[in-house]
């Protein structure tokens, strides 16, 4: 019965889907029609179109998920499948009609298609997915649902239930990994039974699903359950309690069978990510240029005070640990990194770096330098090689990271940068390693090219101020 019931709702919300991309397109027309230069051929011209149009996008809503159980889903997460199917429709659609050579389809038309059907099924959407949260929240549509797992991880699922009414889950009772002998009831749930006695719960229970909320280290001991609740046509659920932090995204993929769940330290946003490395390219070459340009100006006046190359290198550490080599005009006497030693008790920061205000190391030439920053312009090659980007967190060095302990790692889990927030907050007002820890950890959780745009503005005017040392 549940499921004949199931494919009724699935094949009442395909042809919902269908009116509403149809209606759509009938508005369209007529708004073309109505707004567009132009006279518009009869509407029987563009059915093959319309029918187009109702299998591209049934195709697409579901392969996006929108016929399955939408019972965990919330307004954004469905808005973002919504945009995201739309998108793949008008893709196809366009290639469709590209290939078609149907040059004489009004551009005015098809554009406003895809804007009045997107609103539509968005409406649509949200409209169907307040109905059923209000028929749930009143007691309709639910779901019997055995919570199967200790007590404390079922007495944080039952607490989630109380707050999302609307999701329609009912539980009929506990079953328990056998360590709560002396109660017979968790969050006000009624324990039924211990997890060996799974089959006879069922049985003797209507049951619609099992949800299992359990750690990683039980999984074993549950899963001939979950091929049980199987075998018995029963659904299962895991809900699996893994440890993370506040900042991590977390993701279940399934490739040939196997599921695989990520937790992510870092936004990765694939489109993000491309425009930060459009912008590092183009960064990249201007750089260059700029670097050409004070190299013929500084390279023989850094030879002349302190005779050796013109090009200071160092194996820094990267993203995830990667090592490359690092370039910098360089600003301090050959037998800088030799005399460090020496100077170490003189160190103005605490922790895992080591900076001078009046090194003794540095020429007078590297002085006028780091002033403006002029040294950093060879890390525009390490920018356009890709070991670099133009904002990241700073690039320790080798000997440093050997120092570290495991949250100081965090701040290699994105690509190192000429510039960043510590760079910005001053060298000489930063002085703790830790804080800079902080501030690298703080730009990895809000990341965005937003971020990287304003913080590129604000080092521009920082290098013009003469602030560095």
């Amino acid at each position: 019965m549940f499921a004949e019931y199931a494919t009724a709702l699935r094949r009442s919300l395909i042809a919902i889907d269908l009116a509403v991309v149809g209606g759509s397109f009938l508005v369209a027309y007529f708004l073309r029609d109505h707004v567009g230069a132009g006279e518009l051929r009869p509407l029987g011209h563009y059915a093959w179109l319309l029918v187009a149009a109702l299998v591209i996008w049934s195709a697409c809503l579901r392969a996006f998920g929108f016929y399955r159980s939408a019972r965990y889903r919330g307004r954004i997460e469905i808005l973002a499948q919504l945009a995201k199917a739309h998108a793949l429709g008008a893709l196809v659609l366009l290639s469709v009609l590209f290939i078609a050579r149907r040059w004489e389809i009004s551009r005015l038309l098809t554009q406003l298609f895809l804007a009045v059907s997107f609103v539509a099924l968005a409406a649509e959407k949200l409209a169907l997915l307040t109905v059923l949260r209000r028929l749930r929240a009143r007691g309709r549509n639910f779901r019997r649902a055995l919570i199967v797992g200790g007590v404390d991880r079922a007495t944080r699922y039952l607490e989630l239930l109380r707050e999302h009414p609307y999701w329609g889950i009912r539980a009929i009772g506990v079953a328990d990994d056998g360590g709560s002998e002396d109660r017979s009831e968790v969050a006000g749930c009624p324990i039924v039974g211990r997890i060996k006695d799974l089959p006879e719960i069922i049985t003797v229970r209507p049951t619609d699903e099992v949800i299992f909320t359990i750690g990683p280290r039980e999984f074993p001991a549950v899963e001939e359950y979950l091929d049980l609740c199987q075998e018995m046509g029963v659904t299962s659920r895991v809900v699996l309690d893994v440890p993370h932090r506040a900042w991590t995204t977390q993701q279940v993929d399934w490739v040939d069978g196997i599921g695989i769940l990520s937790l992510e330290p870092v936004h990765r946003s694939p489109t993000a990510l491309a425009v930060k490395r459009a912008i590092d390219i183009v960064g990249g070459i201007a750089g260059l240029v700029l670097f050409g340009l004070a190299a013929l100006r500084y390279a023989p006046r850094i030879r002349r005070e302190s005779w050796g190359p013109i090009l200071f290198r160092q194996v820094r550490v990267g993203r995830n640990g990667r090592l490359f080599t690092l370039y910098k005009l360089r600003t301090m006497h050959v037998d800088a990194e030799a005399r460090r030693a020496e100077l170490q008790t003189e160190n103005e920061m605490q922790g895992h770096v080591f900076k001078l205000r009046e090194d003794p190391r540095v020429t007078p030439t590297g002085r006028h330098l780091r002033a403006y920053h002029l040294d950093e312009l060879p890390q525009f090659w390490n920018v356009l090689r890709g070991d670099m980007s133009l904002v990241g967190t700073r690039p320790p060095t080798v000997e440093e990271v050997e120092c570290y302990r495991p949250h100081h790692r965090r701040r290699l889990s994105m690509k190192p940068g000429v510039t960043g927030l510590w760079q910005l907050a001053g060298n000489g007002s930063v002085r703790d390693f830790e804080e800079i820890v902080r501030l690298d950890c703080q730009y990895i959780d809000s990341w965005s090219v937003w971020l990287d745009v304003s913080i590129l503005a604000r080092t521009v005017v920082k290098v013009l101020r003469r602030t560095g040392w």
